[in-house]
């Protein structure tokens, strides 16, 4: 699993949000992400990527699925709890993050493998021969280009 380091977090917590390609939503909700990614040590960009991929920073966002918020959580694996409550940034980010936080461990570190399994659910990983989906590819895209603007 890829760690943050003090001067990471610094970087990814001064850089102008604005600066990065693509990124939407509103500085706000890039603070409480960056901050929620680093508790379950994630970087801070790959949690923004997921985001942008999931939701488009709308917390508000629903899939046809009913997955629910930024991080498109799927409330029947998540608790059970009512929808409104999933909504709500920071329980989202944080049931978010400490999914994507499993899986990575589950997977060793793996970004592709973890991001397929986020997207499908690890237990399609087996149907789908652990292949690379287009949604990890897509995330991946994001998280690379803004690690190196």
């Amino acid at each position: 699993m890829e760690t943050i380091s003090i001067g990471l977090i610094i970087m990814v917590i001064t850089t102008p949000f604005a600066d990065l390609d693509g990124l939407t939503g509103t500085d706000d909700q890039h603070q409480l992400a960056a901050e929620i990614a680093v508790a379950y040590e994630l970087d801070s960009l790959l949690v923004w990527a997921v985001i942008q991929a999931e939701s488009a920073w709308n917390p508000k966002a629903r899939s046809v699925e009913n997955c629910l918020g930024l991080m498109q959580i799927y409330p029947k694996y998540h608790g059970g709890l009512p929808d409104s409550l999933y909504l709500q940034e920071e329980l989202n980010l944080n049931l978010g993050c400490a999914y994507l936080s499993k899986l990575l461990k589950m997977f060793d570190g793996n970004l592709e493998q973890a991001l397929t399994a986020y997207n499908y659910g690890p237990h399609h990983l087996v149907t789908l021969n652990r292949r690379t989906s287009g949604y990890a590819l897509r995330v991946l895209d994001l998280y690379n280009r803004w690690r190196i603007e």
